[in-house]
């Protein structure tokens, strides 16, 4: 099994941005475009090591109460 090594992102094939309706305290250019890549990072990545720290220091946790007792 090979995995692609195409660095394009769908994302950044040409694809019509959706357009979002705005409320009335917004303004067009508070809205952020973000490149295929930046959005892997945002949406996957960063979230994927924030939950890993977050379950780490949970382990961390039980291991120094499992180490009070001993």
């Amino acid at each position: 099994m090979e995995l692609s090594v195409s660095k394009q992102y769908t994302k950044d094939m040409g694809k019509r941005q959706p357009k979002r309706k705005k409320n009335y305290d917004e303004t067009p250019d508070e809205e952020m475009r973000l490149t295929g890549s930046d959005t892997f990072k945002v949406n996957t990545f960063l979230v994927f090591i924030d939950r890993l720290v977050s379950e780490l220091e949970i382990r961390q946790e039980a291991y120094n109460r499992f180490n009070e007792k001993f």
